[in-house]
């Protein structure tokens, strides 16, 4: 018996190197995943959300609208998905930036905002943010990335802070 048997836990960037170990930590946890992500997959499954784009925020809700069909439940959210650009300061067009924050802030906002409504009507139910040492000390090459991970680790104490004793 696994510590999450009879949850449902949703996994964005569930088909990248990180979202798939984290998906099998899941599932051999018990838990049914549902695996969302905006890279196509030639594996399909009621519970593959593949070329959903989190940075819109009617895809999102989409994706969890879908999960809740399938799966009648979403107890628990991890956010995985992201990316990383080499750019220095100097040289980095606002595109870029504006490019890592949507990626990695606005995707989590946006999925998170989407299971909210669910997750609270989940007992012990959890959203998780996959953030980045970067967040606390950037290194050179890396300040677009370290500010969108910082923001994503602001936006995770925001969301313990409006969500304690509700999920």
């Amino acid at each position: 018996m696994g510590i999450l048997d009879g949850k449902t836990i949703v996994v964005t960037g569930a088909l990248g190197v990180l979202g798939r170990a984290v998906a099998s930590a899941a599932e051999t946890a018990g838990a049914r995943v549902a695996h969302i992500d905006y890279m196509k997959s030639e594996h399909a499954g009621e519970l593959i959300f593949h070329g959903i784009d989190l940075t819109d925020e009617a895809e999102a809700n989409a994706a969890m609208a879908g999960v809740m069909k399938v799966t009648g439940r979403i107890d628990g959210l991890v956010n995985v998905a992201g990316g990383f650009t080499f750019s220095r300061i100097s040289d980095s067009p606002a595109k870029v930036w504006e490019g890592m924050f949507r990626i990695n802030l606005v995707t989590a906002l946006n999925a998170s905002r989407a299971a909210i409504p669910h997750l609270t009507a989940s007992q012990g139910a959890a959203i998780v943010n996959i953030g980045a040492g970067a967040a606390a000390k950037a290194g050179a090459g890396m300040a677009p990335y370290a500010a969108s991970k910082a923001a994503v680790a602001r936006l995770t104490e925001a969301l313990a802070e409006e969500l304690a004793g509700k999920v």
